[in-house]
């Protein structure tokens, strides 16, 4: 079979998002990937058949890993790359191509996704509905998936009681924690959407000790100056955080002569800037222990992404990484905001900022939200009202998921 490649003259796609899928409340097993050429509103977004060609692109711009976090990459594949053989440049255990749900299933279409299969290729059936048209495929599929959007609970349910014994069920559009409940009942075991990124809080809750003494820390790195001799005690009184900064200063990652030994000689070598930073990214890899892996990827996607596009665009003195490593602090913790940041002694825009998403900030915001769902209409105007190009966004956002994979993979 012939492999197709992509026009040289062809621009290279530069935008993309990505949509979580988990296993369960926790594992997170992929992530469903949409693409688009241009973000301006006037721009059309990328037709479905672009998709392998746009995470081909991606994936030699930033990685594919990087890009989905070392997991499953859900692609839109329609029949012509179905039967163009442009998949077999992806890997085969980082791809599951998802056939639309106007597919035509006829011999070549069949003899394309036994050949998926035989070459290490998963597929998903998206939009699976009841008396789907494309049920002769449903033995080969790895996942049908279902939208809770479109699809009444009495054919959601049918579909898991005729199909669960064939493929996995997933079940989209799951973005909050009642939607969730529901579909597992159903007997849905697989979930795309964003639910665990909002705190479910049922009741109040006691932060453990441990869980103190860092939200303590926290506001003390909020603090300028810092204060040297409150961070120390409360350094002490985690062993296992204290530990590791000492690991940390004699690593390789700092430039430091001799081996460090106390506390002191660390905050010394290390200084206010690289201290803070080294316990903004320990502290909230600590705080969302309970949480899936991907809140952790999205909170430090977040923050350095606002912190990137604050080289160009005003922001005062506002600690643009906190700010954005802090907008998923509820959910981290599923404890609501406003007690989250009682006693952080944050600014009253800061507060503002993550609150309500409003004050001079809010601009931040909401770029960070638009990228992050894809709502690229939403983006050119965001981009204007900081003074910066849509090209400059798309950069910071792909060196945010980049760098926070490493993040993530170094912790």
């Amino acid at each position: 079979m012939a492999v197709q490649t992509e026009p040289e003259n062809q621009a290279r796609v530069r935008y993309a998002t990505r949509i979580p899928i988990l296993k369960g409340r926790r594992e997170v097993i992929g992530y469903k990937l949409l693409f688009n050429s241009h973000i301006s509103s006037y721009r059309p977004a990328a037709p479905v058949g672009d998709t392998a060609r746009n995470a081909i692109d991606l994936a030699s711009l930033i990685g594919l890993k990087a890009l989905c976090d070392d997991r499953l990459a859900f692609l839109d594949c329609d029949r012509e790359t179905l039967l163009s053989g442009l998949l077999w440049l992806l890997p085969p255990n980082e791809v599951v191509a998802e056939l639309p749900p106007d597919l035509v299933v006829d011999e070549a279409v069949r003899k394309a996704c036994i050949e998926l299969s035989d070459r290490g290729y998963q597929f998903a059936l998206g939009n699976f509905s009841a008396n789907d048209p494309r049920q002769p495929l449903a033995g080969l599929a790895s996942f049908l998936k279902v939208n809770l959007a479109t699809t009444t609970l009495y054919d959601a349910t049918s579909i898991v009681r005729e199909f669960s014994e064939l493929s996995a069920l997933l079940a989209e559009n799951v973005d909050t924690h009642e939607a969730l409940e529901i579909a597992s009942g159903m007997g849905f075991e697989y979930f795309q959407g964003y639910f665990f990124r909002k705190p479910n809080v049922v009741s109040a809750r006691r932060f453990p000790p441990n869980q103190i003494v860092e939200m303590q820390l926290f506001q003390e790195i909020c603090r300028e100056p810092l204060r040297w001799d409150r961070i120390e005690e409360l350094l002490k009184h985690d062993p296992s955080l204290y530990y590791r900064l000492l690991r940390y200063a004699n690593s390789a990652l700092v430039a430091v002569r001799g081996e460090v030994k106390s506390i002191q000689q660390v905050l010394f070598f290390l200084g206010d800037r690289e201290f803070s930073r080294w316990c903004r990214l320990t502290l909230t890899f600590d705080l969302s222990r309970a949480k899936p892996s991907d809140i952790v990827l999205a909170a430090l996607v977040r923050g350095r992404f606002c912190e990137l596009i604050g080289e160009q665009a005003e922001h005062g003195d506002a600690d643009l990484f906190l700010l954005g490593l802090f907008s998923l602090i509820d959910a981290i913790l599923d404890v609501p905001m406003l007690d989250v940041l009682e006693g952080l002694p944050l600014a009253t825009e800061a507060r503002t900022l993550l609150l309500e998403h409003e004050g001079p900030l809010a601009p931040f915001f909401r770029l960070m939200f638009c990228m992050e769902a894809g709502n690229w209409e939403q983006v050119w105007p965001c981009c204007n009202e900081l003074g910066i190009t849509e090209e400059f966004a798309a950069g910071c956002y792909h060196d945010a998921i980049e760098w926070a994979y490493r993040a993530v993979v170094e912790a």
